[in-house]
């Protein structure tokens, strides 16, 4: 799942609702770059209308008439296929609600890299941004951390020389030594910025003289909103489930 996929989704969602139920292509990129998300992206839209009958008890009903609109597009091929394609990474959801109809929009994303977590360094003196590149040609070589009312303005920006790097493994740590980062509302976001041949990248060298100017030569392949991930409150919830599943399992077998 990706935060900046699932904006753009709702407000084409919302689109597809009110003007054209398909969609249109040109109005999807209109909004992924109005929402600054990079990628290359697909989407696909289902939607449901409800019978008379059924509007009587449409609140209740309100995740299944989502979910039977989710349904539909794994019924035509086209979108089937779309959907499953190996090269989309991430993925976002964008729902709306128009009098008697639903709409969900699936959009996927082909990203180069995935992000693991981002905490705070046992210490409590900076930031660790962990992740692991989704291809061989590429590796990180900023990142830059904004706030969104003022993007042009870094409040942090580290280059190589803060990051550790795999070539094997293709897993990357990034060091911000500014811990307040972390902790903003609404929160700052990051950016991560590539560079083709990481062979040649000195991480964990010297400074990399100019890193600000050179930014517009580096691709930006991924932006997150810079809080705590995995979301502590996913993990418990995820925690509880695991431990009520295996003692049902346990349940069961007793009986």
């Amino acid at each position: 799942m990706d935060y900046f996929i699932n904006d753009a989704a709702t407000q084409y969602a919302e689109y597809c609702a009110s003007t054209e139920r398909d969609g249109n292509e040109a109005i999807l990129l209109e909004v992924l770059k109005a929402c600054a998300a990079p990628g290359v992206y697909k989407s696909v839209t289902g939607y449901r209308y409800l019978e008379e009958e059924e509007q009587v008890n449409a609140k209740a009903l309100l995740p299944k008439l989502f979910l039977d609109a989710y349904g539909l597009t794994l019924e035509i091929n086209e979108m089937r296929e779309e959907i499953l394609k190996p090269e989309f990474t991430h993925a976002g959801f964008g729902l709306a609600l128009l009098n008697n109809l639903y709409v969900i929009t699936v959009i996927m994303s082909a990203k180069s890299l995935k992000l693991e977590s981002i905490k705070a360094t046992e210490d409590e003196k900076g930031i660790e941004v962990n992740g692991r590149m989704l291809t061989d040609l590429m590796g990180p070589y900023a990142v830059r951390v904004v706030d969104a009312k003022n993007p042009t303005k870094p409040i942090c920006l580290v280059g190589p020389e803060s990051m550790k790097f795999s070539l094997e493994t293709k897993e990357f740590r990034i060091f911000l030594d500014k811990p307040d980062v972390l902790y903003n509302d609404p929160p700052l976001i990051c950016e991560i910025y590539l560079r083709q041949k990481p062979q040649g990248i000195a991480y964990g060298g010297a400074p990399s003289a100019d890193l600000a100017s050179n930014l517009t030569y580096l691709e930006l392949a991924f932006k997150t909103p810079m809080e705590l991930f995995p979301d502590p409150r996913v993990l418990i919830e995820e925690t509880q489930d695991r431990a009520r599943e295996e003692q049902e399992e346990l349940e069961q077998k007793r009986v």
